[in-house]
C-alpha cells in the first residue's frame, strides 16, 4: 500500500506530512505550529531522534 497524509495535527503542537510506497516511510516533513520550547521526539523502526524545531520552521527527512 502506498498513500499519504498532509496537515495532520499531532501532541505538543506540531503538524506532519508523511508520504509512503510499499509500506516503507519515503518523506517525512514535521512543523512547529505552536510549541514555545520546540522539542520533539520522532521514532520510526526502533530509532529515536530528539529535535528541537523553531516555531515556523519545519524540518524534512527523505531518508531512514
Amino acid at each position: 500500500p502506498e498513500g499519504r497524509v498532509r496537515g495532520m495535527r499531532v501532541r505538543g503542537g506540531f503538524e506532519i506530512d508523511m508520504v509512503w510506497k510499499d509500506r516503507k516511510l519515503q518523506h517525512f516533513e514535521i512543523r512547529n505550529v505552536a510549541s514555545d520550547d520546540g522539542k520533539c521526539t520522532i521514532q520510526y523502526k526502533g530509532k529515536k531522534q530528539e529535535l528541537t524545531i523553531a516555531r515556523g520552521k519545519s524540518i524534512v527527512m527523505d531518508s531512514f
